[in-house]
């Protein structure tokens, strides 16, 4: 499970949990799929990043530096005024892994996330006693910012 600490000025995610399985292929490379949760305030809209996980282990020893990348897509409810679902990367820029157990770790890492949203307006007017479409709007939207991992494998 990872629970990254971040904050962002225009869209915040205040908070993100998620869960990665896979296969360790040697004692360097680990290889995975994963789902996480995580809201978006502007919206006010839960996503559901799917995504693939590779991460290298620089050593085999107790601890180990590694590096890592996430890459995937965020599903979400597509609705007019709101944000919609859009691409998902998380690069993992360094992070450290300590073995507690034998079949147990911990880690921590820093990165850079980025997810590409769609938010769609609709405009309105009223006339002859009703509502009617006007024009709509569509813009993407590109948040990102850094990232503070903390996780436990098992």
């Amino acid at each position: 499970l990872h629970y990254p600490l971040r904050r962002q000025r225009q869209m915040c995610i205040r908070d993100r949990i998620s869960t990665t399985h896979g296969y360790q292929i040697n004692t360097h490379l680990f290889v995975g799929a994963g789902l996480g949760c995580e809201y978006h305030e502007m919206g006010k809209r839960w996503f559901l990043p799917l995504f693939v996980d590779f991460r290298y282990n620089i050593s085999d020893r107790k601890f180990t530096p590694f590096f890592g990348l996430k890459a995937g897509y965020a599903l979400g409810k597509k609705s007019s005024d709101k944000l919609n679902p859009g691409y998902y990367v998380n690069l993992t820029a360094f992070g450290a892994r300590l073995k507690i157990a034998p079949n147990m770790a911990m880690n921590m890492s820093i990165g850079y996330n980025y997810q590409q949203c769609v938010h769609e307006e609709k405009y309105y007017h009223y006339r002859n006693g009703g509502f009617h479409f006007y024009e709509s709007y569509t813009r993407r939207l590109h948040h990102h910012g850094p990232s503070l991992r903390i996780g436990v494998e098992f």
